[in-house]
């Protein structure tokens, strides 16, 4: 510091200056790196967690009116009424078939590839156990259906721990 001593004040101030100046460009890159990264997260979160997170509770939502539905029918006892929640069954369907499609174009990681698999395949084999509900109920065959549907719950249980994993 002994250079400091005997150098002019106009020196000395300039010199302060210099520091804060460095100081405060340094504070500066610091800062602008970080906004940078949290920019990058919201994006990544806009354009990938949250879609995911909406096509997933899709698929829990269409599931679970699927089986809804699907009890519902049982206790109709009007073929109009039957037919219509028959369609609303197979509306089900497709739309959970196609939740999923649209899901495995938003796959991230290894973790969540394996959760949309599990799901994935435990979706199609739920709906090989109760592809035969809807035949029954077309041949008025209630007890058949009835069977049938509870012989799927416990797929169900799994479809839905299997939604709850990827969610």
């Amino acid at each position: 510091m002994n250079f400091l001593k005997n150098t002019s004040i106009l020196k000395k101030i300039t010199f302060s200056f210099i520091l804060i100046f460095v100081f405060v460009i340094g504070l500066f890159l610091i800062i602008n790196k970080q906004l940078s990264q949290i920019g990058h997260e919201a994006i990544t979160l806009s354009e990938e967690s949250i879609p995911s997170l909406m096509v997933v509770n899709g698929i829990y939502k269409n599931i679970s009116d699927l089986r809804r539905n699907q009890y519902a029918i049982l206790q109709k006892n009007s073929d109009d009424k039957r037919n219509e929640y028959l369609s609303l069954v197979n509306k089900y369907y497709s739309d959970t078939d196609n939740l999923l499609l649209k899901y495995s174009k938003l796959l991230s990681g290894s973790d969540d590839e394996n959760a949309y698999n599990k799901l994935k395949n435990t979706w199609h084999i739920y709906k090989s156990e109760v592809v035969t509900f809807n035949d029954y109920l077309e041949n008025d065959n209630v007890k058949l259906a009835e069977l049938t549907l509870e012989n799927s719950y416990n797929k169900f249980n799994e479809i839905e721990i299997a939604s709850n994993n990827l969610h």
